[in-house]
């Protein structure tokens, strides 16, 4: 197991020293422990330690994980591309912080059940499997290590099929995968809200969506329901399911701040009650992003306050003290501090809520993004608006304006015309006298 444990870290080290460090790490214990224990104290040292299941779909070849076993299935046949009989297994493991399924082929499968028991903890050496949710191990033991998990062995509830009603809050573009059988098809994920609060989604027909746009409203039919990470459900959609529109939008269920427990995705909303600045920094592959701190007051109670840390585009988007805004799908952890905060990464979405408006617009502007935030740029004013398009984009917008900010009911790309440079030109000279 010692050369997994290597691979752990060979970009870092060569073989020979990694194994010179291993007889120095057991020296170093009184020669109490194996090569195994010492390799696993080795990998900690170089920064490689145990992640997180949670932290498993990022980019990365090789991890290693601990886990509790909560779930065994049975082995099954199927048939190899090339004619011969071939066996699969699954096994379902979990942390505090999610699960995982790890699968197994062929001998490995059928010695499976017979090797491990649900409730027993194991230490996992892996890498991604044939899509992001399955992990390959490389090799695997049982450990004394006690593992805590947000559900036990038989708590596992089987993915239901049912009817949802909901409202689109933010969806990637088009893209391929890779099925199990080799051939590829296409899928589109994203963030739905429902009366239980925000839930990912996965759609394996991405032309049941065509119709729908953010902040639409639909009822989809038989929608299967799974458990997530961090205590969350997830909804697959594919050609079983039936979407159609919906006039009215059901109420987004939120959590109160008091129901807020750490290791969780929650959905709240609030009122802004200190802005920090945002700050840009480097990640480790290189490309820069942002991060700024607010902190909201419950509405029911002001007293009660949550500190909320924004990422990438969140982050660098204006905020301002006193608007209402609504946070869907944020890791609750505890913070710096000791206190319970909220994180809002890539997978979430914040929103400002429109309050009273002085007036409804209807303009073509440009995109600009400051660090004021993002902009529409009409040629006479500037607009804050909360928009992911690229700066230079041409964008027509429909909605209401409250203080600096539009809120857009409408908006799609557009781009100049001869009339639209002339009037462009007209207004800016106009100004300028």
């Amino acid at each position: 197991m010692v050369r997994y444990h290597y691979a752990l870290v060979d970009d870092l080290i060569s073989r020979e020293e990694f194994d010179v460090k291993i007889e120095q790490k057991t020296e170093e214990c009184g020669n109490l422990i194996d090569e195994t224990a010492a390799a696993l104290l080795v990998v900690r040292d170089l920064g490689r330690d145990h992640v997180p299941i949670s932290k498993l779909y990022k980019k990365s070849s090789l991890f290693c994980f601990f886990g509790k076993i909560l779930e065994i299935n049975k082995p099954k046949e199927f048939d190899k591309q090339d004619g011969s009989k071939g066996m699969v297994s699954r096994m379902i493991v979990g942390d505090r912080t999610g699960h995982t399924t790890l699968v197994f082929w062929d001998e490995q499968a059928m010695a499976l059940a017979d090797t491990f028991s649900p409730g027993e903890c194991v230490e996992v050496i892996g890498r991604h499997g044939r899509n992001a949710k399955d992990i390959q191990p490389l090799n695997m033991r049982k450990t004394m290590v006690m593992i805590e998990c947000s559900r036990e062995p038989g708590e596992m509830k089987a993915p239901q099929r049912h009817d949802i009603d909901m409202v689109l809050l933010a969806q990637s573009s088009v893209r391929e995968y890779l099925r199990r059988d080799g051939t590829s098809g296409t899928m589109v994920t994203g963030l739905i809200g429902t009366k239980r609060g925000a839930s990912r989604f996965v759609c394996f027909a991405p032309s049941l969506l065509d119709d729908l746009t953010i902040g639409s409203a639909a009822r989809i039919d038989s929608v299967l329901e799974k458990e997530g990470d961090y205590q969350s459900i997830e909804f697959v959609i594919d050609d079983k399911c039936i979407v159609y529109p919906l006039t009215e939008a059901p109420d987004i269920g939120f959590s109160s701040f008091d129901a807020v427990l750490p290791d969780s995705m929650v959905s709240v909303q609030g009122i802004i009650t200190e802005v920090r600045p945002f700050k840009k920094f480097t990640r480790k592959d290189g490309t820069e992003s942002y991060v700024r701190n607010i902190k909201v007051s419950d509405l029911s109670d002001s007293t009660k306050t949550l500190p909320v840390v924004l990422w990438d585009e969140a982050g660098r988007n204006a905020w301002f003290v006193g608007e209402h805004i609504e946070i869907f799908f944020a890791l609750a952890k505890i913070g710096r501090g000791g206190d319970i905060e909220i994180s809002l990464g890539k997978g979430g979405v914040v929103r400002p809520v429109c309050g009273e408006c002085t007036e409804s617009v209807d303009i073509c502007g440009t995109i600009l993004h400051t660090e004021d935030g993002c902009v529409l740029d009409n040629g006479v004013d500037l607009y804050l608006l909360y928009s992911s398009y690229p700066t230079g984009s041409i964008l027509s917008v429909k909605g209401a304006i409250h203080g600096a900010r539009i809120f857009c009911e409408s908006e799609e790309m557009s781009d100049y015309t001869l009339d639209s440079v002339k009037e462009r030109i007209h207004n800016f000279l106009k100004e300028s006298e």
